[in-house]
């Protein structure tokens, strides 16, 4: 019943826009930075689900997702950001999104291919199909407040009409 009854709550909170999610992840931001304290420093190959991974470029596991922690929070810091503001200045923010999404695909590449073949003209198909992707799912994310907007004021007009109908019948 505890467990039902805090899903509700949970998913209450992720249907008000989001703002959960976001304000969750600035209070567990310095918690998911420093998780890569959790693996051990000397371990060089770890298997996970049936699938091993060698760090071949740092050499060390730990250092590895360090790096891409380091990488991966302000992307994600900066997507939420975009996706909740209102400001008219906001697709600047496609620069370091972009930025931030080269260098962890250039940083996964290093490490398991430990090659310098892949370039930067490789990854911008990738950048750009997730900065088209993101901009349509903020203008979703408008339509959707719009929508809401306007079904309020429906219901303010409409409830006002209806009293001031009944308050001419009496």
């Amino acid at each position: 019943m505890m467990i039902n009854n805090l899903y509700k709550w949970i998913k209450s909170k992720f249907q008000q826009g989001g703002k959960f999610v976001v304000i969750l992840f600035i209070i567990l931001y310095p918690v998911f930075f420093y998780s890569y304290i959790l693996i051990p420093s000397d371990l060089s190959k770890i298997t996970f689900l049936g699938i091993t991974f060698k760090s071949l470029y740092f050499e060390s596991i730990q250092t590895f997702v360090w790096t891409l922690l380091g990488k991966i929070l302000p992307f994600l810091g900066f997507t939420f950001w975009y996706l909740s503001s209102k400001a008219k200045w906001i697709n600047v923010l496609h620069i370091p999104i972009a930025m931030y999404l080269f260098q962890i695909i250039r940083l996964v590449q290093q490490d398991i291919f430990n090659t310098d073949t892949f370039e930067f003209f490789f990854v911008v198909p990738l950048m750009i199909l997730y900065i088209i992707l993101l901009t349509f799912y903020k203008r979703s994310i408008d339509r959707r407040k719009k929508i809401e907007t306007y079904k309020k004021e429906l219901v303010m007009i409409g409830s006002k009409v209806l009293s001031k109908a009944l308050y001419e019948k009496e």
